[in-house]
């Protein structure tokens, strides 16, 4: 069995890990569009995985209509 602890990251841990500040998090939470999250008591927990789901949904590809520079 894993140990779950190594698994979730606080949200200062969270916030480093994407490269945001903790409020940028709290506020992409609050506009529905940042990774999901677990509350347990006043602790905020994100789930590692998840938080790598999330940035790989929002890889985008370069078009091939795209200016060169």
């Amino acid at each position: 069995m894993s140990d779950l602890s190594n698994s979730y990251l606080g949200r200062a841990e969270a916030a480093q890990f994407i490269g945001v500040d903790k409020c940028t998090l709290s506020r992409w939470f609050s506009e529905g569009v940042g990774p999901p999250r677990i509350k347990v008591g006043r602790r905020v927990l994100y789930l590692k995985t998840s938080i790598e789901e999330w940035l790989r949904s929002k890889e985008v590809s370069p078009s091939r209509d795209a200016n060169p520079l």
